[in-house]
């Protein structure tokens, strides 16, 4: 395939425009797949091979970019991953981090940033099939942007990095998993394209469920 047959379309763009992410079904073959976990595998190995057994770890990350994982290395600056990117922001826009992670609970809902001047996006795959009792990333559509985007911010929604239950979790009755989203459902081969302003979440974590991660941005003049 050419470089234009992963470019998104207008249609592809105008949707990630509105609602703040696009699912791209099938952009990696099985045999890639095999490649990136085989990657992961020995990346992962020897991280817990230098990590004190005593020590309880409920979350590994490190970055792809290292010898030990030259395959997930390059995509970063794979057509799949960097056209959409350039579309979606510009030109100029900057490779940040090309990350692994492998979790073992759920994430609550949260936004990875909150600078509206800041442009940045999130390329995720998940490396075992997802459901949504089973490790979905959930998102909520349109929240990357005002007012809906502040008025989570004030319910208290964020509850990831803090001692307590979320505020409005706590006074409503309900769970994370109650909150209205979209869950991505995935097989791998399957990657989400969201703006980091979009609240997101994943409920139904269990050990060692794997993410790669590629992520570009840039800055809006103020």
């Amino acid at each position: 395939m050419t470089q234009e047959d992963y470019r998104l379309t207008e249609e592809q763009i105008r949707l990630f425009e509105v609602f703040g992410f696009l699912v791209r079904r099938n952009l990696f073959s099985p045999e890639e797949m095999n490649k990136i976990n085989e990657e992961f595998d020995r990346r992962l190995a020897s991280i817990l091979k230098e990590t004190d057994p005593e020590e309880k770890r409920i979350f590994n990350n490190w970055s792809n970019r290292t010898p030990e994982t030259p395959f997930i290395a390059s995509l970063l600056e794979d057509p799949r991953i960097y056209l959409p990117a350039e579309q979606l922001i510009d030109e100029d826009s900057v490779p940040v981090h090309s990350n692994a992670n492998s979790y073992e609970n759920s994430t609550d809902w949260h936004p990875d940033w909150s600078d509206l001047h800041l442009v940045a996006i999130k390329n995720v795959m998940y490396l075992q099939p997802t459901t949504a009792d089973r490790g979905a990333l959930r998102v909520i559509p349109g929240s990357h942007k005002n007012p809906l985007h502040e008025e989570l911010h004030g319910m208290g929604l964020r509850s990831t990095f803090g001692p307590k239950k979320a505020r409005f979790l706590e006074e409503s009755g309900l769970s994370g998993e109650d909150i209205p989203c979209y869950v991505f459902s995935s097989n791998p081969g399957d990657v989400i394209i969201f703006n980091q302003l979009t609240w997101h979440a994943a409920f139904g974590g269990y050990k060692d469920r794997r993410t790669c991660t590629f992520n570009f941005g840039n800055y809006i003049p103020k």
